[in-house]
């Protein structure tokens, strides 16, 4: 999982609060043809679904993260991040990154295949270091090249990384880099007076949220990233929006529609043209994995701590409900390659979990 003082999630760039557009009413929906789930119903007793949760066996205060094979363990001074083989028959084999001088880490993304360890600098100020593990070699691979912006997270899918990079004069980037091959690039860049953040990689594609610097408002709108250019969901309220993630069929995106409580968004669905609402989920927590993308419920008093899931053409589904109904939250969502990381603190009792995925 993500240290508390990480960029959560497979969220990647800048962190910011930002004023909503004021032309729409909060309850506007927009599509020709527009379902909507009961958020209440949906998050307190909807179909279970058959996640096999197993606790990482390390303290809920512990930086983890478990793919099927390996287990990456950052320690607790965030100096040096521990990767261990756990897969059943393999050989024993820890592979040890440690973070370079006067520095964190922030984030550990793993799969069966690689490890990528980023440490920001102090205070933003220089590059972001990372390292690329191979785990069936042990090489390591720093990234140089775009260079790293200072700060935002970063996110892999299968080859793919994709991390913010310093651009042609100043600009803030997008970069792609195959893993196999080490090539990169600059994938896009925001335009004068714009910019993105909580980009999200999955099987289906890249997604982000793009803003602008208006003012007195500034508008986010969540899009997908075609050929270097970010398409906009054109489905979504304009000016609200706060998270986004790509799908087979279209996307799933949540929206901020009271700027006073803009840890409450509201998760909708692009499904073959029709836009379902989800429910009401705690912001910053939409993580694709899979076929499928998880999100936490709004938490509610006297209520269990909810993970929910939805795929295209299916409803949506709890993935994992609090045995407890003291007050909780989920801190961390993080997808591993075909594994979901979950961490809950509550006053029930801290679980940090993980669960091979379809």
């Amino acid at each position: 999982m993500l240290p508390r003082y990480a960029v959560q999630g497979a969220a990647l760039g800048l962190v910011l609060t930002l004023s909503a557009c004021t032309q729409d009413s909060p309850g506007d929906t927009r599509t020709g043809e527009s379902t909507q789930a009961s958020p209440k119903s949906q998050t307190t007793s909807g179909p279970a679904t058959p996640l096999d949760w197993r606790p990482t066996g390390e303290a809920p205060t512990s930086t983890v993260v478990v793919s099927s094979g390996w287990q990456a363990v950052v320690s607790p001074d965030g100096r040096r991040a521990t990767l261990r083989r756990t897969a059943a028959g393999a050989a024993p084999q820890e592979i040890v990154v440690r973070a370079p001088r006067d520095r964190l880490i922030s984030q550990v993304l793993l799969d069966d295949a690689r490890a990528v360890v980023v440490s920001p600098p102090p205070a933003e100020t220089g590059p972001t270091a990372g390292t690329v593990v191979d785990l069936a070699s042990g090489d390591r691979t720093e990234v140089r090249s775009p260079v790293p912006a200072a700060g935002g997270a970063w996110a892999m899918e299968g080859d793919e990384l994709r991390y913010p990079a310093t651009g042609p004069r100043g600009a803030y980037c997008l970069a792609l880099r195959d893993l196999p091959s080490g090539r990169a690039r600059l994938d896009h860049c925001a335009g004068t007076g714009e910019g993105f953040s909580q980009v999200t990689i999955s099987a289906a594609g890249t997604a982000m949220l793009t803003f602008d610097d208006r003012r007195p408002t500034s508008c986010r709108t969540p899009g997908l990233l075609v050929d270097g250019r970010v398409v906009p969901v054109e489905e979504a309220t304009p000016c609200r929006g706060w998270e986004v993630a790509a799908t087979g069929s279209g996307a799933v995106w949540s929206e901020v529609r009271d700027e006073r409580q803009v840890s409450r968004g509201h998760v909708l669905a692009l499904d073959e043209g029709t836009v379902t609402e989800l429910g009401v989920a705690a912001t910053g927590t939409l993580t694709p994995c899979g076929s499928a993308v998880y999100f936490a419920a709004a938490p509610a008093r006297g209520e269990p701590t909810q993970v929910l899931t939805w795929r295209p053409g299916g409803e949506v589904a709890v993935a994992y409900r609090s045995t407890g109904t003291g007050r909780g939250f989920v801190s961390a969502l993080q997808c591993a390659g075909d594994v979901l990381n979950l961490t809950v603190l509550s006053e029930d009792g801290d679980e940090q979990l993980w669960a091979p995925v379809g």
